[in-house]
C-alpha cells in the first residue's frame, strides 16, 4: 500500500491592523486578486525563507498599503488545509505609523476602517474570524 504524499507547509503572517480607537482594518481584494477577489480581509503574505512572521507582516503592510507598521502581539497559529498544502497562518496584531497616508497596491481596491462587531458583518475571506480570534479580539 502506498503512502499519501506529503503536503507542503507554507507560513503566511496575517496583520490584523488596529487604531487607538480601536478599529482595525478591513481590505477588500480586488477583481484580478489571486484568490477570493471581493472578500474583505487583512493584509496577508508568504513568509519566505529566512524571515520571520513578523518581518513578514510588516514587509506586506509596506508593500500592500506604502506605510510603516509595528507589531504589537502576536497569536497561536493555526492550520487551514487548502488541498495540495496546508497553510499556518501566524495572526500578528500590528499598528501603522501613518494611516492617513496609505495607498493600496493593486491587489486590492479598497480599505475600511471597522468597529470589531462589524468585521463579520460583510462577505471576508475564509477563516479570518479564527486571526481576530486568536489575538483575542473577538
Amino acid at each position: 500500500m502506498s503512502e499519501a504524499p506529503q503536503k507542503t507547509v507554507r507560513d503566511v503572517a496575517a496583520a490584523v491592523i488596529q487604531r487607538a480607537d480601536g478599529r482595525v482594518l478591513l481590505v477588500q481584494r480586488g477583481p484580478t486578486a489571486p484568490s477570493f477577489p471581493g472578500c474583505w480581509g487583512v493584509i496577508t503574505g508568504y513568509v519566505e525563507p529566512g524571515e520571520t512572521p513578523a518581518a513578514a507582516a510588516l514587509r506586506e503592510i509596506a508593500e500592500e498599503l506604502g506605510v510603516r507598521g509595528r507589531v504589537l502581539r502576536s497569536g497561536e497559529p493555526f492550520p487551514v488545509d487548502i488541498g495540495p498544502s496546508i497553510v499556518r497562518v501566524w495572526p500578528l496584531l500590528c499598528a501603522i505609523d501613518a494611516p492617513e497616508a496609505i495607498v493600496l497596491e493593486a491587489e486590492n481596491q479598497r480599505y475600511e476602517w471597522v468597529a470589531l462587531d462589524e468585521v463579520l458583518a460583510r462577505p471576508t475571506v475564509p477563516r479570518l474570524e479564527q486571526d481576530f480570534r486568536a489575538l483575542g479580539l473577538l
